[in-house]
């Protein structure tokens, strides 16, 4: 006969369980480094404080990329280089299909300039020369509706930054815009 008592005792342990599960299981971030002075920068400020454990892949150091399996969030951040660039950085083709990996992986994936181009490239847009080249500082808004997003929703609603894009592209089929600059460039 189960008791009250047992239900309390069962459940107990189950909060427990699911407690030590917690604490010895970290979401993992892995991102892509193309040159050395375009690290994670505040993207790591904000993981460190939730400790999550974060690696990386330099292709300026010639590292090989991890098992898809490696990771939980994908950050793919910039560089001059252009998505259609794989006869001057042969890697790039390797990036793109394990871009879309992970993409076909279900895990989260951010890019950071050449990285909205490689994901955009990735999902079939086309990613172009822009009309003009964007070099400087620009005010980025948040659209209408980021605040319903767990990953938008606590940055503030405008900030400025620091651009260098001579590329464009357009947005993917299914992809949203979460955030613009002054020039209107997508910044998804």
């Amino acid at each position: 006969m189960v008791t009250t008592v047992d239900i309390y005792l069962r459940w107990k342990i189950v909060v427990f369980f699911l407690e030590v599960v917690k604490r010895t299981v970290s979401m993992r971030l892995h991102f892509l480094q193309h040159v050395w002075f375009e690290d994670l920068g505040n993207i790591k400020v904000w993981a460190d404080k939730r400790e999550i454990t974060i690696s990386r892949t330099a292709f300026f150091s010639k590292e090989q990329l991890p098992s898809i399996n490696y990771f939980d969030w994908l950050v793919i951040m910039g560089d001059s280089m252009g998505v259609y660039d794989e006869a001057q950085y042969p890697w790039l083709a390797g990036e793109k299909k394990f871009i879309e990996e992970a993409i076909d992986a279900n895990k989260t994936v951010l890019g950071v300039c050449l990285g909205a181009q490689l994901i955009a490239a990735v999902l079939g847009a086309k990613v172009y020369k822009n009309k003009y080249k964007e070099i400087g500082w620009f005010n980025v808004s948040r659209v209408f509706g980021t605040n319903r997003s767990r990953v938008f929703a606590n940055l503030p609603s405008s900030f400025n930054a620091f651009h260098w894009h001579v590329d464009t592209f357009n947005l993917p089929e299914g992809v949203y815009v979460f955030s613009k600059n002054e020039t209107n460039i997508p910044l998804i």
